[in-house]
């Protein structure tokens, strides 16, 4: 008994729709994984302050323009982290935040 010669593009198919069908039922998810840590209690972000820390002091000049950049919140109570050129030139630094 003899298998039946299948032409090639039935095997094609075939293996196309098992990769198909294994790339779709692997039920990867978008969302971000889950933050187990969030009820552990965490120390302070940096060290203490000493005088050997760095400093960086912002001047800002008399012309107003209105601009535009991006923060970045590093805790739920409210602190925020940007770059320097961001605020550079601004007088009175505002947050607007979309909770959508």
């Amino acid at each position: 008994m003899r298998f039946p010669h299948l032409p090639d593009w039935t095997i094609y198919a075939a293996v196309i729709g098992v990769i198909l069908i294994a790339s779709l039922n692997r039920g990867e998810r978008a969302d971000a994984p889950h933050d187990f840590h969030a009820e552990e209690p965490t120390g302070p972000l940096l060290g203490p302050i000493t005088p050997f820390d760095p400093s960086v002091t912002v001047d800002t000049s008399d012309e107003h323009e209105p601009v535009s950049g991006t923060a970045f919140s590093i805790a739920g109570d409210g602190r925020w982290i940007t770059a320097r050129h961001v605020v550079e030139g601004c007088r009175k630094p505002a947050l607007v935040i979309d909770k959508t």
